[in-house]
């Protein structure tokens, strides 16, 4: 047993993987079912040490920890909570943010959660020993719970019948209280409580003497879900047995938190143990077809001697397209892909303030220091970035003492001579000693150890929620790293241009000083990596440097998705140049010259000309497809219609 118990006061925390329990002597995370896990979660108890009945926690889930604590420890007050599950300790009530007055809804454990829960060892061990028994406060069903469990699915009402007669003729005593609880509509659900060790152990007793004599026949052949009914029958034998002591104990009842997420909060380690390259990428789901191309460009410039360690630092990357990932890298040895919750970490970005289409997604590099405290240095790589290069050549630069290596960000110095408002953040927001060397951060080599050294996690996102920056991150990384930055050649970090490129060349890049002038036409002869900050090449195939993304896109496995993407922006574009394809004229719909539809109900002619292509094209780039700020324009404009 590697976790150690308390002679006092122990809650268990039941966990079937591995999940983050706060830092509380009182909670003790327990594995339940340990005899069927293909792993053993490490520095937590098992269900499956002393005497125990793990290997039948698949029909009795948690309450295999209950037996467990019973039998195997000697303490004054057992508890027993979930590991997305707690009670509140807090002597309040405290509002609802569900349709049920005993329940709350929490985003993960954070420290704003459990000071409102009161979930701090002092303020639980006054509660606990104030009272013999404390379990959550009933759900009102709207109906009794004999019905409740008749009419749930995969509960069969002969479970509890028998049930019902196994109390009857062992314990006639209960009759009343079971009927009372049967036919009240509040049950108390959950397996949930804290109980005095002389209850615990007397209630224990009569609960698997019950467990035990329950024969069904028929249970052999119920579903997997089906099959959990005992676990389904104690949760109402609970409620049996507390209806029938409370009035003898001095009880609280008080409201019960679930979690929607408890990932556990990791440091990783590096992946290879020889010659690895750590590559970190952020996005959310929008981005992953467009990183899966970035990914497969780092696949076919890398080289068998180096391993690629690529962490993806998300917070709503889907499991299939997780899955999908993984299948992409799946035969090649020297890859690893894997994901890094930032839900963990959602308390540091309560404060920060996003501005044009900036996502939260783009501070998520700022957690690199804490999470990937076991590494020397890493690449930070912008998922809407090909690589051209093996990345172990940038990996290899030596940052000479300085905290990052990053490439002068060409576009934004030019604009000083075009736009004064970015002359005037570099110096009056920014303070930047030298305006000139501004950098761009979607391409980054960290020194992890330095990084940490100089700037605390709570300190940078502090300093990234005390203003709304106007290239966000960027503009504070520029504002705090300043002068503590080695400029690499802009080769690493290319930035596709836009629009028309010679326009754009002639018109923006011409305005930067010449050495840096000259930096960018050397590193458009020889991008070794490309940056589609400004273009959308999965949006038009025709944008500048596109065929450097879609040369790796028809490669990964999201393919036929961006084409079926991109195709479904350009069939739009087409109704400007051809002509529309009504075959058939309807009353509904009628053609009235090459650009111009009739739809019946609508008084004017419906005009789809090259004007209004370029305004769509336009949007489309400030509103990208897919992004939270698309989203949010779409739920305003439904608003303003109704």
């Amino acid at each position: 047993m590697s976790v150690q118990v308390n002679k006092d006061i122990n809650i268990f925390v039941v966990c079937h993987d591995e999940r983050y329990v706060p830092d509380n002597k009182y909670l003790k995370p327990i594995q339940v079912g340990t005899a069927l896990a293909e792993e053993r979660i490490p520095d937590i108890l098992h269900d499956d040490e002393g005497d125990n009945i793990s290997e039948r926690n698949k029909s009795l889930c948690e309450v295999t920890a209950q037996y467990w604590a019973w039998k195997n420890v000697d303490a004054e007050y057992y508890g027993f909570f979930h590991y997305r599950r707690y009670l509140s300790f807090n002597p309040c009530l405290l509002q609802s943010n569900t349709n049920r007055p005993e329940s709350l809804i929490y985003e993960s454990i954070d420290n704003k959660a459990l000071s409102s829960l009161h979930l701090e060892e002092k303020e639980m061990k006054r509660m606990i020993e104030k009272y013999d028994i404390i379990t959550t406060l009933p759900a009102d069903e709207g109906m009794t719970i004999y019905q409740q469990y008749k009419d749930f699915q995969n509960q069969h009402i002969e479970d509890l019948e028998i049930v019902i007669e196994i109390i009857r003729k062992k314990y006639p005593e209960m009759e009343n209280a079971m009927l009372e609880s049967l036919n009240s509509s509040k049950g108390y659900f959950c397996n949930m409580f804290i109980m005095k060790k002389e209850i615990f152990f007397e209630y224990s007793e009569w609960l698997f003497d019950i467990l035990n004599s329950y024969k069904n026949e028929k249970s052999e052949y119920y579903t997997i879900d089906e099959y959990r009914a005992l676990a389904f029958l104690s949760e109402r034998l609970f409620g049996i047995y507390y209806t029938y002591i409370k009035d003898k104990y001095k009880v609280f009842e008080t409201q019960r938190a679930f979690f929607n997420n408890t990932s556990k909060k990791k440091t990783y380690k590096p992946y290879f143990e020889k010659n690895n390259i750590p590559i970190v990428m952020a996005m959310n789901e929008a981005y992953t077809k467009i990183a899966s191309a970035c990914i497969q460009s780092l696949i076919e410039n890398s080289s068998e001697s180096n391993g690629y360690d690529i962490l993806i630092i998300n917070t709503n990357i889907h499991n299939k397209t997780k899955e999908i990932l993984l299948r992409q890298i799946k035969n090649i040895k020297n890859f690893s892909i894997r994901f890094v919750d930032a839900n963990l970490y959602k308390d540091l970005f309560e404060n920060i303030k996003l501005t044009y289409h900036y996502t939260i997604e783009t501070f998520f590099r700022l957690l690199i220091p804490e999470v990937l405290q076991n590494y020397d240095k890493v690449i930070y790589l912008d998922s809407d970035t090909v690589v051209n290069r093996d990345l172990a050549d940038l990996f290899s630069i030596d940052l000479e003492g300085k905290i990052l290596g990053a490439c002068h960000d060409i576009d934004y110095i030019a604009r000083y001579n075009i736009n004064k408002e970015y002359l005037m953040n570099s110096k009056e927001v920014l303070k930047l000693r030298n305006e000139y060397e501004y950098f761009q951060a979607g391409i980054l080599l960290i020194d992890v150890p330095l990084f940490k050294k100089t700037f605390s996690t709570e300190e940078l996102f502090r300093k990234a929620g005390e203003r709304e920056w106007k290239f966000v991150d960027q503009d504070l990384l520029n504002h705090l790293c300043q002068g503590k930055v080695k400029f690499l050649h802009s080769k690493w970090n290319f930035v596709a241009n836009y629009d028309k490129p010679v326009l754009r060349k002639e018109e923006v890049m011409r305005k930067a000083p010449k050495s840096l002038y000259e930096e960018y036409l050397e590193a458009e002869k020889e991008c070794c990596i490309i940056h589609f900050s400004s273009v959308r090449p999965w949006v038009d195939v025709e944008e500048s440097c596109a065929s450097f993304f879609w040369n790796y896109a028809r490669k990964c496995p999201f393919y036929e998705s961006l084409l079926k993407e991109c195709m479904g922006v350009k069939a739009v574009e087409q109704i400007s140049t051809q002509q529309i394809p009504i075959h058939q004229e309807s009353s509904l719909v009628k053609q009235v010259d090459n650009q111009g539809i009739k739809i019946r109900g609508i008084e004017d002619t419906i005009y789809v000309d090259g004007v209004m292509i370029k305004a769509i094209n336009w949007f489309n780039r400030r509103y990208p497809i897919g992004s939270k700020k698309r989203n949010r324009l779409r739920k305003f404009v439904k608003r303003i219609v109704r």
